[in-house]
């Protein structure tokens, strides 16, 4: 069992406030127990596809660097996002900043419609390991949409996939929607999900969702105001889904599927 932290709350554009907030939340995640804290998408910079080329940063940033410093000093994994410039081209990133010093990043692989018009695609779906070994993959908003994505972090050996959002209010009552389809991940997966999303009074509505291996809803937050959500997950019962030796890993659906009927030529209809 392990303790994992999701956060919603209001990214301004101003760095410095963001890390202060950054801080804030690890220290508390750290004091309850927790091993990993996550922070929703762009957190870091503000989600402004708009400003990217004013408000996004390299990834060897005095920011980055601060926040390696407070997963450090406080003895926490943090995960956080942000809007990252290398070179001439613009990404949607979320970090992975190790409290040993280490890091890791994930650039968003399947973009909105809006933000095609900015950033650049990432080229790689990877799996991540905490410090205390706990792999994870990284499912960035639009992209839970695809379930392919969920089962191949699945199939490589996440436990745990995070899901930071930046969806505005207008799209929808997170938790109406959620509860749509991220259950059906987590069940489908045999993983859990950790889903969180920025919110502000006017733009962003928020919301925390955690769900387990059963399709069951381990915690939420859905309340209209900035937000921790601590809950312990079970990583023994993953494994015991994908464990030949275990009668639960003939639930384990991803492992069961008959890949060669998944090709474009097998898809072809005959009228």
């Amino acid at each position: 069992m392990i303790k994992i932290a999701v956060v919603q709350e209001c990214a301004h554009e101003n760095l410095s406030n963001n890390l202060e907030i950054t801080q804030k939340y690890a220290s508390e995640a750290a004091q309850r127990g927790c091993s990993v804290i996550c922070f929703p998408e762009c957190y870091l910079t503000g989600y402004r596809p708009d400003k990217a080329v004013c408000n996004a940063i390299s990834l060897n940033a005095p920011a980055l660097q601060q926040v390696s410093k407070i997963a450090t000093e406080n003895a926490i994994d943090i995960l956080v996002g942000f809007m990252e410039k290398s070179d001439d081209s613009f990404y949607i990133t979320h970090g992975l900043f190790r409290k040993d010093g280490t890091r890791d990043y994930y650039r968003k692989t399947h973009l909105g419609q809006r933000e095609k018009t900015v950033f650049s695609p990432g080229k790689e779906l990877k799996i991540l390991s905490l410090t205390n070994g706990t792999r994870i993959g990284i499912q960035l908003c639009v992209e839970t949409h695809y379930p392919e994505i969920t089962q191949t972090l699945a199939l490589r050996g996440a436990e745990v996939v995070f899901a930071p959002h930046a969806v505005p209010r207008i799209s929808g009552n997170r938790e109406k929607i959620w509860s749509k389809y991220i259950p059906a991940r987590s069940y489908d997966n045999r993983i859990y999900m950790a889903c969180c999303n920025l919110w502000d009074n006017t733009s962003f509505g928020g919301g925390c969702l955690v769900t387990g291996p059963r399709g069951e809803i381990t915690a939420a937050c859905f309340e209209d105001h900035p937000a921790l959500l601590v809950c312990e997950i079970d990583l023994e019962l993953v494994d015991s889904f994908r464990n030949p030796g275990n009668k639960r890993s003939r639930h384990f659906y991803p492992a069961m599927r008959r890949q060669e009927l998944y090709t474009e030529q097998s898809c072809v209809s005959h009228i």
